[in-house]
């Protein structure tokens, strides 16, 4: 099987710019601790309004799919109604350069 590329973008709402960096800087040490995971870094795109942009490379589907239901996303990701201007956009590419 071969790994996996994900770019995860997050749009917070206004008031809550800061809590979203906030839980996704915490999310970055246990992420890159899960099995399955080759690399997790969290970037703020430039611009406004703010938007970041999480990197993930996984082992496997099924490594990315369990990260889906750890505490620390799920942290966020309870609350993204309330956090979020809309659900993230997963960017999934497809394996290998061209």
């Amino acid at each position: 099987m071969s790994e996996l590329e994900i770019i995860a973008l997050f749009t917070p709402t206004e008031d809550h710019v800061h809590s979203v960096e906030d839980l996704l800087k915490a999310a970055v040490a246990p992420s890159r601790a899960e099995a399955g995971n080759v690399a997790y870094t969290v970037r703020r795109l430039e611009g406004t309004p703010a938007r970041f942009a999480v990197l993930e490379r996984w082992a496997d589907d099924e490594a990315f799919a369990a990260h889906g239901h750890t505490p620390h996303l799920r942290r966020l990701l309870d609350h993204a109604d309330d956090l979020l201007t809309g659900p993230p956009q997963l960017l999934r590419f497809a394996a290998g350069e061209l």
